[in-house]
């Protein structure tokens, strides 16, 4: 019976550490796999806010990621994480991915190997706007993008290339 208290004194603990740890961890590895090596101290707290689902709003997240590219304009990460939040709300009101092409194209000016929805959506939007060797050629670096890390890729990566492929096609 006193084992059964101690380990439900036990249990609350050891939880609020693990999430400690794994907050940590997260914050880490979120700022390891930059891109390029951010010294500026100020950008990278910007971006940190920026990409900060859980204590900022939409509207200040894209304020700081703007702030971050004003200090740091070759901040690849930072244009990344800006094109990828407007693109979230131009699918949402059913849009055109206009708005994030530079963004898009900064990202990949500044680190190629970024991220592959990148090309996805420039060459979407390239597409969608019947600039159709503009659209052939993002897909084709969509299509041929390697990379060993499975975070550069979308979670519908697959979906993707089915899509690309067909979009390619027709274009």
């Amino acid at each position: 019976m006193a084992t059964g208290l101690y380990l439900r004194k036990l249990i609350p603990s050891l939880l609020i550490i693990f999430c400690f740890i794994s907050k940590t961890s997260a914050q880490e590895e979120h700022t390891k796999d930059l891109c390029n090596e951010m010294t500026n101290k100020k950008a990278m707290l910007l971006f940190m806010k920026g990409t900060d689902k859980k204590k900022y709003e939409k509207p200040e997240r894209l304020k700081f990621l703007m702030e971050a590219i004003d200090i740091e304009p070759e901040f690849a990460d930072a244009h990344f994480a800006l094109a990828h939040e407007i693109m979230v709300r131009c699918m949402l009101e059913n849009k055109p991915y206009t708005p994030t092409v530079p963004f898009y194209m900064a990202a990949i000016k500044y680190c190629p190997q970024i991220h592959s929805e990148a090309y996805y959506y420039i060459g979407t939007s390239y597409y969608e706007e019947f600039k159709n060797d503009s659209a052939i050629r993002y897909f084709e670096l969509f299509l041929n993008f390697k990379d060993e890390d499975a975070s550069k890729f979308a979670k519908d990566y697959d979906q993707q290339r089915i899509n690309a492929k067909g979009m390619k096609k027709n274009a």
